[in-house]
């Protein structure tokens, strides 16, 4: 079996056997496969995974279709702001929290401030 093989199928192993995905980040320029096509594997397997896609090119015609089939959440060349894509995979994990009614961190504290006390 050659390398390219064996790496696909670790790969296809290690997404059979994650419980629960929630974000996933990657690069467009991985091998054995490329960023898109391995979220769209993600997606088959966990749909409700926020997925993101990073490239130092912009193979834009692979994006974009990779968009449009829904594989990809988000893009973004490199080199790119730390803040931005922080603050898009904090909103990956707090709209699959929302998507599966899990209570988001804080949550508890935030409800508790908004009931009055009893008198």
């Amino acid at each position: 079996m050659n390398a390219e093989v064996s790496a696909r199928l670790e790969l296809e192993t290690a997404l059979r056997k994650a419980v629960e995905v929630q974000v996933v980040l990657c690069g467009q320029r991985m091998s054995p496969v490329s960023g898109t096509v391995f979220l769209d594997r993600v997606k088959d397997l966990h749909p409700d995974a926020f997925r993101i896609v990073l490239s130092d090119r912009t193979d834009t015609e692979a994006i974009v279709d990779a968009i449009n089939r829904g594989a990809v959440h988000r893009f973004y060349t490199k080199p790119l702001d730390d803040k931005i894509l922080r603050d898009n995979i904090r909103e990956g994990f707090r709209d699959y929290s929302l998507l599966h009614d899990m209570p988001q961190p804080g949550a508890e504290v935030r409800e508790h401030a908004h009931q009055p006390e009893a008198a």
